[in-house]
């Protein structure tokens, strides 16, 4: 299979995937798409019907047709979940801070960061020459020639439109990002000041800064059918100019960037280059990275140019932010005090749908929702109802992360990687009854945290080292800790690890596959494990995972039902029989949790004056 790169030229969108399909009528073919390090030669810019002639430097020719203007696709940025193929009206484009590019030679989509900076794909800025090659400017090593900065502009197609000319741009190579300043701020609902981007970093719930894997959600304007068909039979693609949305989930990473495939019928269609996609995160949806490449495929025997006959887009890959993203807040400087954020509805219902095992313990959830609320939930027994929902919180959704710190006291990590510590006295009934909030670490930047019980925290480095921590004074809120130790290495691959205490620490990996390390020392922290066990399969679709304790595990569905699960140990019918583990579970407890960013459980300690 011949690879090429989807480039731009001049005032064409070179839509370069050409597909050529032979056998039976099926449509068995191969896609090529252009490599970065292919050369593009362009031998007619522009012919008699608009299109482009192009060879590349492996000698394959390749027909070129300009995007129309109705066929490109723009998408935007949302805090929010909307159902899958909603149309998104002017109203929810300001919501989402979706601009337009135009520089006189060309469009790409785009995104606000903040009112007076505009996020895009760097090859939308990037100058090319009269061959379609990229220029590099010796005045700034490792990036390009810029189009004529005077030319830049960016539009609003708001309620109330408005553009604004681009006064800077920096670039990002080898990622395919590139920063935007206006020359004023846009006015979002009224305010040119208090708007910011939320961006996927290391440390957040629950992808904690790892693409792959990451469940994405996509905007385009792109085809809204596509074409169908074959022969004189065939029907063209439409495009009704209408924003809406899709899902994909990420699946590799390549050449810096990330790659997913289009499901369920959902695609990215037309060139869309600069577009934004986002992930679900404890603080609302967050900017993974911007449109880069695309695959296409076309009905055969029409032309393989342009979007007309355009049957699927079965792949892309977008650049990420987050590699860049401490050198693009080093150029737009500290953020505005409060950001932007939009109205969420309730969530859902909890239901009493069956009855646990016998010996089930209390439970105690706290749900953090997508508008900061923080919302209590108790379940005393297999035959008790619910307690809840009741509000014992709000502003919870600025945090990075939520995790138990042992009886009634929670830990949350702030965007700044200060770690706070927080006690509930109103645990038992669910009333707005705090302690105060206390600072008690910084400089918590890790690529994820997780709780062991009774102030224990394990921290995985960017490395994939783990460390042990234990917070003496976690019980008072108090500046008290053990030393810091190492305890292992090559964490840094899993899906997701977590503890039920004691010393267990539970990793999903890839494939869905859960397996068990024991800590023996998990007192003191020193680094003595018993061999990792396989304890489990299909633990990776799970929307969250949340541990209680003593192998006490419930699970999220992404259709929002909550499951309870028990892992425990047979006991031995004679004394040297070996040792058989057993789960209790799948028991559903509730419905409707699908909504929450995050769900917290308490971990009781193992003295009898507290929580249990």
């Amino acid at each position: 299979m011949k690879q090429y790169r989807i480039a731009r030229y001049g005032l064409w969108v070179l839509a370069a995937t050409v597909m050529s399909l032979v056998g039976s009528s099926v449509g068995q073919g191969r896609i090529k798409i252009i490599k970065p390090k292919d050369r593009i030669t362009i031998i007619n810019p522009q012919g008699q019907d608009g299109s482009t002639t192009a060879q590349s430097n492996t000698g394959d020719f390749i027909r070129l047709a300009p995007v129309p203007l109705s066929t490109r696709e723009n998408t935007g940025t949302v805090r929010q979940p909307l159902v899958g193929g909603s149309v998104i009206d002017e109203q929810r484009q300001e919501d989402f801070g979706l601009l337009g590019y135009s520089d006189g030679g060309g469009v790409c989509s785009a995104s606000l960061l903040r009112n007076g900076w505009v996020i895009t794909a760097a090859h939308c800025v990037d100058a090319t020459d009269a061959m379609g090659n990229f220029m590099p400017d010796p005045a700034r090593p490792g990036q390009n020639k810029l189009n004529p900065i005077g030319n830049m502009t960016m539009t609003a197609t708001w309620n109330t439109p408005q553009s604004q000319k681009v006064v800077r741009v920096e670039t990002f190579r080898p990622y395919d990002v590139a920063l935007i300043q206006v020359a004023a701020p846009f006015n979002v609902h009224g305010s040119t000041t208090n708007y910011s981007r939320l961006v996927f970093q290391d440390g957040q719930f629950p992808y904690f800064g790892e693409p792959v894997g990451a469940d994405l959600l996509v905007f385009g304007q792109g085809i809204s059918i596509f074409a169908s068909g074959q022969g004189a039979s065939a029907v063209p693609s439409v495009n009704d100019g209408l924003y809406r949305m899709s899902y994909a989930k990420a699946t590799y990473n390549k050449d810096n960037r990330y790659w997913y495939p289009s499901v369920n019928g959902q695609m990215i269609a037309g060139g869309d280059s600069g577009g934004p996609s986002f992930a679900w995160v404890l603080s609302g949806y967050a900017l993974v990275g911007v449109h880069s490449l695309t695959h296409a495929s076309y009905v055969p025997g029409k032309p393989n140019t342009g979007w007309t006959w355009v049957t699927s887009t079965p792949e892309a890959a977008d650049a990420p932010i987050a590699p860049v993203w401490p050198q693009i807040l080093n150029i737009m400087g500290p953020p505005p005090p409060q950001p932007s954020a939009d109205p969420y509805p309730p969530t859902g219902n909890v239901g009493n749908f069956a009855k646990t095992p016998p010996g089930y313990q209390s439970l105690w959830l706290y749900g953090v929702q997508p508008n900061g609320d923080l919302m209590w939930y108790r379940k005393d027994s297999n035959a008790t109802a619910w307690q809840g929902p009741k509000k014992v919180g709000a502003g919870w959704s600025g945090l990075k992360d939520v995790i138990a710190a042992g009886g009634n006291r929670l830990y949350g990590l702030t965007q700044e990687g200060k770690l706070m510590w927080y006690q509930h006295d109103g645990f038992n009934d669910g009333t707005f009854n705090w302690k105060a909030t206390r600072e008690v670490g910084n400089g918590w930047t890790f690529s994820r945290i997780f709780s062991g019980g009774e102030g224990i925290i394990y921290a995985i480095r960017q490395d994939g080292k783990l460390f042990w921590y234990r917070h003496l004074g976690f019980r008072d809120g108090s500046f008290k800790w053990s030393e810091a130790k190492e305890v292992g290495s090559g964490w840094g691959d899993f899906k997701d690890v977590f503890s039920t205490g004691q010393g267990h620490v539970y990793a999903v990996q890839r494939d869905g596959t859960l397996l068990l390390y024991v800590q023996k020392g998990y007192e003191t922290g020193v680094k003595d494990w018993y061999a990792a066990q396989n304890v489990g399969s299909g633990w990776a679709d799970f929307q969250q995972i949340i541990p209680a304790s003593d192998d006490v595990i419930l699970a999220i569905q992404k259709d929002g039902k909550l499951l309870w699960y028990k892992r425990s140990v047979a006991p031995r019918k004679v004394a040297f029989e070996r040792v058989k583990m057993r789960w209790e579970g799948p028991v559903q407890l509730g419905s409707g949790w699908q909504s929450f960013g995050k769900v917290v459980a308490l971990m009781p300690e193992n003295t009898p004056d507290v929580v249990r």
